[in-house]
């Protein structure tokens, strides 16, 4: 029996694969699961004294449309940044057991990025880092 899991689900299980993945690089990891408050970000990772704020999202076409980067995780990004911190990421999950880590390294640069409407896995290649699936 084939059951296909809803796309609330794939994101779920895709926050905790991220999750996973910083525990064991040796960071200390909180997912903002079950965000009830409608906190804008999945996950924030601290090691050596930065934090990195994360929004994990899963793209089955093998594009990233920036439009899903809602105006509530624009805005904490940029109080983010406006608080001193220099690091928020989008950690990018497509169909080809690739995963893109898209770092986003101020206000100025997430600007830049939204004036793209989509990313291919060759944009965000160029723009990040791509990494094979272990999980």
């Amino acid at each position: 029996m084939n059951i296909l899991k809803s796309n609330k689900q794939l994101g779920s299980d895709y926050e905790q694969t991220v999750c996973q993945a910083l525990a064991a690089e040796g960071y200390w990891v909180h997912n903002f699961a079950n965000r009830q408050n409608g906190q804008p970000m999945d996950i924030i990772a601290v090691r050596d004294n930065r934090a990195v704020l994360i929004d994990a999202k899963v793209c089955s076409d093998g594009k990233f449309r920036t439009s899903r980067i809602e105006e509530n995780q624009v805005l904490s990004m940029k109080k983010w940044f406006s608080c001193g911190n220099t690091t928020a990421m989008l950690w990018i999950s497509m169909p080809d057991d690739i995963q893109y880590l898209l770092p986003i390294m101020d206000a100025d640069h997430l600007d830049r990025i939204l004036q793209k409407s989509v990313l291919t896995a060759d944009d965000l290649r160029q723009m990040g880092y791509a990494i094979e699936r272990s999980v």
